[in-house]
C-alpha cells in the first residue's frame, strides 16, 4: 500500500485504526494511528509522544483525537474507526459514562469532532487485530522524554 502525501486528496471515506499506550502507566505516554483509504490504495500514518506523566487511557483518547483532526483536514466524510482501548470506544459510543474527570475533556473533544463526519463508527477489535501496539510502546521507549 502506497502512503498518503500531503499534496494529494483522499476520497471522502477512509478507515482508521488507532492505538495508544504508557510505559510504565501512569508513565510516558504515546499514540498511533493509521487511515487508510482503500478505494486509492493508500495508507496514511502517523504517530506521537505525550509530553509529560500520562495513562493509556489518554495515550488512547489521544491517538484518536489525532486521527479524527487529520481526516478532517483531509477532508474525509466518512469514517469507520477501530481501536482496542474498550473504555475509549464504549465511552464515545455513549454507552458507558465517562466517570474519570481527566478524561471528559478528550471524551467531549471526540464527540465534537465526530459531528464533522456524515458517517461515523467506532467499533471495538482485539488488540491482536489492531495496529502493531508494539511499535507505540517502542516508540515511548524510544523518547528522550521523562517521566
Amino acid at each position: 500500500m502506497k502512503t498518503l502525501f500531503d499534496n494529494e486528496k483522499p476520497k471522502d471515506t477512509a478507515i482508521v485504526y488507532f492505538d495508544g499506550a504508557c510505559q510504565p502507566n501512569p508513565g510516558r505516554g504515546a499514540w498511533k494511528y493509521l487511515i487508510i483509504f482503500q478505494d486509492l490504495g493508500y495508507s496514511l500514518p502517523a504517530k506521537g509522544v505525550l509530553a509529560g506523566k500520562s495513562t493509556n487511557q489518554i495515550a488512547e483518547y489521544t491517538g484518536l483525537i489525532a486521527s479524527l483532526n487529520r481526516c478532517i483536514g483531509l477532508g474525509v466524510k466518512n469514517i469507520s474507526i477501530f481501536g482496542d482501548s474498550k473504555l475509549v470506544v464504549q465511552q464515545v459510543n455513549g454507552l458507558w459514562r465517562v466517570k474519570a474527570e481527566h478524561l471528559k475533556t478528550l471524551w467531549e473533544i471526540c464527540i465534537n469532532l465526530a459531528k464533522n463526519f456524515d458517517y461515523f463508527s467506532l467499533t471495538w477489535i482485539p488488540r491482536e487485530d489492531n495496529i502493531d501496539a508494539e511499535d507505540v510502546i517502542r516508540t515511548i521507549s524510544r523518547s528522550n522524554l521523562g517521566e
